[in-house]
């Protein structure tokens, strides 16, 4: 209404509706005083653990001389809130002060949210199997807003360990340095291998789409297949892109998602070997009928090395599992040695189709039908996989149980005549 362009203290005089039923119209008059407009004025905070120069940077889409309105107050404070700093957000403005131009002075009370938070978890996910972790968020490091984390996941398959601090700057809510230091444990059928991460980068967002800069030193010792124990230290420079847009709800029908990634490294830049890797991945969701969807998803990568011997595993393709090819193990597709052992490919190519229909409040059932497989020079030999399964829509994500059959039999993959999957829908 009128409210929302400034005039905050509206009176009304009166007020009638007179309705002709014969013709089935109605008039409606309505007098009011729209009184004085008054526009945003000064904004003073009543705090002491932030520098407010900070505070305002997540106040940049409002601006001194803005109408006065109660949607102003409401955006003014959610922008506060959603910075997680605060526990109360408080504003009054003061009329009683009122400036040149008709400018309230705003006061805003500021209490902090608690600042270290401690959380636990306890799981079971197909790939890495039964797992604990814990997580301590230290959420205010100083008064310029810089925070904290440190993750610990542990897993029988996968293990990690995780300290990332975090810088805001330009625009705090969208835009951020930082330093991410982790070691992580891996001991699968197809590679045993430790690997210790350092990576500083520039998180920041052009309009939804989610982006980063960033140099990441690592050190990995890993083994596969029956190859001896390989040690590489690379320097690598690259760029990630992302963009979720699903429509909102537990189950969304509609939206799609993708996730690019470019990464390299050159030995006269400090690194064993030099290497290009490119990895795209997406989802689709198209509504059918009025309980259905379809859900698409695909896989792409590629990667050159002038030494694939000394290329670290963790940066090698695998095909198979619940985000992959199902009906086969996870990492169980991909080029082989001469023992049939698993090693990584330099490509991977994977596509799936899902047909998912509510049956009730909660309850989803699942079809599907995957592709695809990880390979050097040639996709000589694709896979294929089947399967059905059971969602549940929970407060905190869909839950999904999948069976999967494999289609095309390989004496060196798996005896197995179905694969089960259990775990968490993923946005990719």
């Amino acid at each position: 209404g009128i409210g929302r362009l400034g005039y905050s203290q509206i009176t009304t005089h009166s007020k009638k509706v007179l309705v002709d039923t014969k013709n089935n119209t109605a008039n409606i008059n309505l007098e009011f005083a729209s009184g004085t407009k008054f526009f945003l004025g000064t904004i003073h905070f009543h705090q002491d653990m932030l520098n407010e120069d900070f505070i305002l940077s997540y106040l940049q889409n409002i601006k001194t001389g803005d109408p006065l309105s109660q949607n102003t107050l409401l955006e003014l404070q959610h922008a506060l809130y959603s910075s997680g700093y605060f526990s109360l957000v408080d504003i009054k403005p003061d009329f009683e002060h009122v400036k040149n131009r008709d400018q309230v002075p705003v006061n805003i009370t500021l209490k902090p949210a608690k600042r270290h938070k401690i959380s636990f978890g306890i799981g079971y996910d197909t790939e890495i199997e039964a797992n604990v972790s814990m997580r301590w968020q230290h959420r205010r490091l100083n008064r310029y807003g810089h925070y904290g984390d440190i993750l610990t996941k542990l897993a029988p398959k996968k293990s990690t360990f995780r300290v990332s601090y975090w810088i805001p700057t330009g625009d705090p809510s969208r835009d951020k340095y930082g330093i991410i230091t982790s070691v992580e444990t891996e001991d699968t059928d197809t590679t045993d291998r430790t690997t210790f991460d350092l990576e500083t980068g520039y998180w920041f967002a052009i309009k939804e789409w989610e982006n980063t800069l960033f140099t990441e030193y690592r050190l990995e010792d890993f083994v596969t297949g029956n190859d001896p124990s390989t040690t590489t230290e690379l320097l690598s420079f690259g760029a990630r892109t992302q963009r979720v847009n699903y429509e909102q709800g537990l189950f969304p029908r509609s939206g799609w998602a993708v996730y690019g990634e470019i990464r390299g490294a050159a030995e006269q830049m400090f690194s064993d070997i030099d290497y290009l890797r490119l990895y795209l991945k997406s989802r689709l969701l198209l509504p059918v009928t009025r309980k259905g969807r379809l859900v698409l998803r695909a896989e792409l990568g590629m990667a050159e090395s002038n030494d694939y011997d000394s290329y670290p595993s963790s940066l090698r393709f695998y095909a198979g599992g619940d985000q992959s090819v199902r009906g086969y193990d996870w990492k169980a597709l991909g080029p082989k040695d001469r023992e049939g052992n698993v090693i990584g490919g330099r490509n991977v190519v994977t596509g799936s189709l899902e047909y998912d229909h509510q049956v009730a409040e909660n309850w989803v059932v699942a079809g599907f039908y995957d592709a695809g497989n990880a390979y050097n020079d040639s996709l000589d030999t694709v896979y294929y996989g089947a399967g059905f399964g059971i969602r549940y829509i929970s407060p905190i994500g869909l839950i999904k149980t999948d069976i999967g059959f494999p289609l095309k039999s390989d004496d060196d993959i798996s005896d197995n005549n179905f694969v089960f999957y259990f775990g968490f829908e993923m946005n990719l």
